[in-house]
């Protein structure tokens, strides 16, 4: 985050990604690049900070896990309502309720369906590795402001607590006010030189402009759909079963895949078929 040029990070202490919050509070980045990190006194407060921080065009982000997940949901509908770019990290455990630390995928529905009100999409990036999570930050801030959404990075607790090397990005700078106008111009920022006034809503009480909003939803869902859906792909060339998994599960199918590959050499060179 601090990397990518955030400008703001509110979040709560909640395993197993309290690390998030304690690292960027041991790294001061006030001092060095300007972003705020604030530990918000619930996770319903942070959502809202992060929507009023949204609003204004800031690089704003939060992180949390589960439980946390499920008390911002009215927080997430409203940023996805009124089509303000934000960055959630989702580091899962078990649920329901207060759940356990066990590491989980059980947020599959909030996160890909959309949870709290519903009518409305998230781009969710599900990272396997260490390195992933790190990309995603990236990748994840530059499309909720490509389509003015809400991203997600849906990590699972074993992910969220793995120690691997990481290639780190390089250090990107905060972009300024005057660049935040200048790529944002529908961000509540002031009025500078007098322009019209901007006003973010989550809903028009007119019937025929929120229809047209609703179009112009799914209009943008479709062409993130047509776009942005991404997958690795590893020795799918000549398979005969193909396994689809994310976050440690995947790395688990990887090595189940291995595996069977391996199982299968070995049959057909009993058999004296060629091994291919």
């Amino acid at each position: 985050m601090i990397r990518y040029g955030a400008d703001g990070y509110f979040g709560y202490p909640i395993t197993p990604q309290s690390e998030v919050l304690e690292k960027l509070e041991e790294e001061m980045p006030w001092e060095t690049t300007g972003m705020v990190v604030l530990q918000a006194e619930s996770e319903v407060a942070a959502i809202n900070m992060v929507y009023g921080g949204a609003m204004t065009g800031k690089a704003v982000c939060t992180s949390t896990s589960s439980p946390g997940f499920s008390l911002m949901q009215e927080g997430v509908s409203y940023l996805a309502a009124s089509e303000v770019p934000a960055l959630l990290i989702n580091v899962q455990r078990g649920g329901p309720g207060l759940g356990t630390i066990h590491a989980s995928q059980a947020d599959y529905f909030q996160a890909c369906k959309g949870g709290g009100h519903g009518d409305y999409h998230m781009i969710v990036l599900a990272p396997s590795s260490v390195q992933e999570m790190a990309d995603m930050v990236a990748l994840g801030f530059d499309l909720a402001f490509k389509y003015r959404c809400v991203s997600m990075i849906l990590a699972d607790g074993t992910i969220g607590q793995l120690m691997e090397k990481v290639v780190l990005p390089e250090q990107r700078p905060r972009r300024t006010d005057d660049e935040i106008r200048e790529q944002c111009p529908w961000a509540v920022n002031g009025r500078k030189g007098m322009r019209p006034s901007n006003v973010v809503t989550s809903l028009e009480l007119d019937d025929d402009k929120m229809e047209e909003n609703n179009w112009r939803f799914q209009a943008c869902y479709r062409e993130i759909e047509k776009n942005e859906t991404r997958c690795e792909l590893i020795d799918t060339d000549d398979c005969d079963y193909l396994i689809t998994a994310f976050g440690t599960t995947a790395r688990v199918a990887m090595k189940t895949m291995e595996l069977a590959r391996a199982e299968a050499r070995g049959r057909q060179e009993r058999q004296g078929h060629p091994v291919r």
